[in-house]
């Protein structure tokens, strides 16, 4: 499919009385200059600037591929394994079914046999990766099953740290994922003493998740050139300064409840890397929106190409309504066969930045560019100011994707474009930017987005075609750490779309009709 613009929602001129104009996308909202996926937001994450965290890991708020001979399963009914993860996923069963989960491979009134098991060990065939444990089914599933419930009072929620710490230390104002993370380092601590022991046991390590803002510094030098670079530089730093807050906010006021001993920096790191991997936003819930650590839910793998999401809902009649989790199958599965769900349309950058893995096939892919106003510009401070009107920045980066990009950024560059000339004495906000200036302005936009696209293709130190090379070489490609994979792979994807767009702006500047004679102004 040939790229080219997307359609907007939005349209570039100046709001009328001063207000915001609704010139972002969903495709293109809050991305900074540097290219991250993120709203700006100034100060800790406390109180209710949480952006920059919900922009960053997009929360699985919305929330198969088949098995090889070689893995391992466990669980009631499930094949058994010599490894210490089997004892582990047997516990988390137990523990559930201790606690109101049906997890049995018998019926009982109302309720058939379980349809899961948990592997220990999986494999993305597609990527000819490991995923770590995943979920299989135990027999045949058909499209709409419903495949567990699970009660809310087993979820760590910002609600479960108020009665675990209190309303003096969990305050309103409390951003959830510091309350959660909190309650996660806690409970951690406690070992077997923590109702959530079993469920504590089976989370990786921070190792085995390994998000970018966590890599080596030789890992992440083979990501240069990306703007998942600044993303991961960015996610860093907000960490450090979240964890110097909650020091001061909260361990240094209430040393008895939260000893520094136990929330080091280390465990804040390993708890947000779990949330970020893990938190799911449930929106069926009767108090309203939350996030949460969901036990068992959060051990399906993702699949871009899945339709099955985790939420919760009401259960029960009247006054007896309860919460709780559940989960539906998005397709048929058949027996041994991985189920999938969606963590929500990611990209890599996303997919690298907070799970730790990317995808060679995924239809959610994106490279931003960015582009700037001209300081030495004649309008230039004519642009500044009509962009300022409108909330935008004179910097502004865009995401291009393998089949479109935004059209919004059209709208940019026709007015960055834009000279004296073609101006014909109107102001700028005479002028609607969501269609064609003249054929002469259109030709430059198309131009400086080949420039861009080029400029930001020059800033990697390898070729897509080495890239390549190296990928289509079993024994060099394998000999790489996982990590260094999911970096390559990356990086490869990101000039694949660079190319691509290139491809299709000069089919677009071939439409263009110029009549004979020159090109008019």
């Amino acid at each position: 499919m040939a790229a080219g613009p997307a359609r907007s929602a939005g349209t570039l001129r100046a709001a009328p009385g001063g207000s915001r104009s609704s010139y972002y996308s969903s495709a293109s909202e809050g991305r900074s200059g540097s290219g991250r996926r993120r709203r700006s937001a100034s100060g800790p994450m406390f109180a209710e600037d949480e952006g920059w965290l919900e922009a960053l890991k997009g929360v699985a708020d919305e929330p198969g591929l088949p098995l090889g001979p070689s893995k391992k399963m466990s669980g009631l009914g499930g094949m058994v394994a010599e490894d210490s993860r089997v004892a582990e996923n047997n516990a988390l069963k137990e523990w559930m079914g201790e606690n109101g989960v049906w997890v049995y491979d018998k019926s009982d009134w109302g309720v058939g046999p379980h349809a899961l098991s948990v592997a220990v060990d999986t494999v993305d065939e597609n990527e000819n990766e490991t995923a770590g444990r995943g979920m299989i089914a135990n027999r045949e599933i058909k499209e709409g099953d419903e495949l567990f419930t699970l009660p809310i009072d087993l979820l760590l929620t910002k609600d479960a740290a108020k009665k675990e710490f209190g309303a003096d230390v969990i305050t309103e104002d409390l951003s959830e994922y510091i309350a959660i993370a909190l309650l996660a380092v806690h409970e951690k601590a406690k070992g077997k003493e923590s109702f959530w022991s079993s469920y504590i046991g089976v989370l990786p390590t921070v190792e085995e998740v390994y998000p970018t803002y966590l890599w080596a510094e030789e890992d992440l030098a083979l990501l240069e050139g990306s703007p998942v670079i600044a993303a991961t530089e960015s996610m860093r730093r907000k960490l450090e300064v979240e964890y110097a807050t909650v020091e001061n906010d909260l361990l240094d006021k209430f040393p008895e409840i939260l000893p520094r001993e136990v929330h080091t920096y280390e465990e804040f790191q390993w708890a947000f890397a779990m949330l970020f991997s893990r938190a799911i936003r449930l929106g069926g819930l009767s108090t309203g929106e939350a996030v949460a650590l969901v036990p068992y839910a959060d051990l399906f793998n993702h699949n871009p190409f899945a339709n099955s999401y985790i939420d919760a809902r009401q259960q029960g009649l009247f006054f007896s309504k309860t919460d709780e989790v559940v989960v539906y199958a998005d397709r048929s599965y058949k027996k041994m066969e991985q189920v999938y769900i969606s963590y929500g349309p990611k990209g890599n950058s996303d997919l690298l930045l907070l799970y730790g893995f990317s995808l060679d096939r995924n239809p959610y892919n994106s490279v931003d560019v960015t582009v700037s106003l001209d300081e030495n510009d004649e309008l230039y401070e004519r642009k500044k100011a009509f962009l300022s009107e409108a909330g935008l920045p004179p910097t502004k980066a865009f995401p291009l994707y393998n089949d479109r990009y935004p059209d919004e950024l059209l709208q940019y560059l026709r007015l960055i474009q834009l000279n004296t000339d073609q101006l014909r004495g109107r102001t700028l906000e005479d002028l609607s930017f969501e269609k064609k200036q003249t054929d002469v302005n259109e030709l430059m936009v198309l131009d400086s987005l080949v420039e861009a696209c080029k400029a930001t293709i020059a800033g990697y130190p390898t070729t897509e075609e080495q890239d390549s090379k190296l990928m289509n070489d079993p024994g060099m490609f394998r000999a790489l750490s996982k990590t260094q994979r999911m970096a390559v792979k990356h990086r490869r994807q990101e000039k694949v779309i660079l190319r691509r767009t290139i491809a299709a702006v000069t089919k677009d500047k071939e439409k263009l009709r110029i009549p004979l004679g020159g090109l008019p102004q």
